[in-house]
């Protein structure tokens, strides 16, 4: 989430980062959750993906 508030503070993009520490300053506590639930979910469903990507390509894990 760090490097998001930056890359949008220095280019001006508008985006989550910026909206969290919108949200953040304005004690908006419902937005700061969602952003950050909306990142974890994102997370375990890249990481569950890129499991079942690499049991599929690497044959050394694949089960007889």
């Amino acid at each position: 989430m760090s490097s998001l508030v930056i890359v949008e503070s220095v280019f001006s993009w508008p985006g989550l980062g910026s909206l969290l520490i919108e949200s953040v300053t304005n004690s908006d506590y419902n937005t700061v959750v969602g952003i950050v639930l909306l990142t974890a979910a994102t997370f375990v469903v890249v990481a569950a993906l890129v499991d079942v990507i690499y049991q599929l390509v690497d044959p050394r894990l694949r089960r007889a």
